[in-house]
């Protein structure tokens, strides 16, 4: 090869090197670098939205059940009290002479039309039996109903084996 072709070939490598390098600098690296952000947003996003779909079924679950209570709070009626429920409760169980106290419960005040209420009740001289109907009755009572805390002791009174219960319930008003 003459030199000059040598010189000349030498040329147009570097140019062709040179202007892929610049190829490489000004488009590729930086389309690489935007593709490979837009795919972390993407996933980003996949991550948020999947978010955003739990909780809004958390949310509509909540305002479901939230209609529902509001429902029940409607059927049960304004003359509705706990006291005289539980009492009727205890008469359907055939314990209301059982009842050694019934005092409400101090409940803190919260905001909105909805206001707590509890109750707190002794009952002596039960048998299991009697205790599974009468926490079934309140729990599944569709008043809205809670058993907040439940004391279950064993009584041993005239050479029988029963039970002391203390219960305290709430509910809204």
């Amino acid at each position: 090869m003459k030199p000059g072709m040598k010189y000349l070939s030498s040329l147009v490598l570097g140019g062709v090197f040179l202007i892929g390098l610049l190829y490489y600098l000004v488009v590729l690296s930086p389309a690489m670098t935007e593709r490979k952000t837009l795919d972390r947003h993407a996933v980003k996003m996949k991550n948020d939205l999947a978010q955003m779909l739990a909780l809004k079924s958390k949310w509509e679950s909540f305002v479901k059940s939230r209609a529902d209570a509001e429902r029940m709070l409607q059927q049960r009626g304004k003359d509705f009290t706990l006291l005289t429920y539980l009492e009727t409760v205890c008469r359907q169980v055939g314990i209301e002479n059982r009842i050694q106290y019934m005092k409400p419960l101090e409940m803190p005040d919260q905001e909105g039309p909805l206001k707590p209420a509890g109750i707190e009740m002794l009952i002596v001289g039960l048998d299991t039996q009697q205790v599974v109907k009468l926490l079934y009755r309140i729990e599944h009572s569709r008043q809205l109903l809670s058993i907040s805390r439940i004391k279950i002791r064993p009584s041993a009174e005239e050479g029988r084996r029963s039970l002391e219960l203390v219960l305290q319930i709430n509910t809204c008003k």
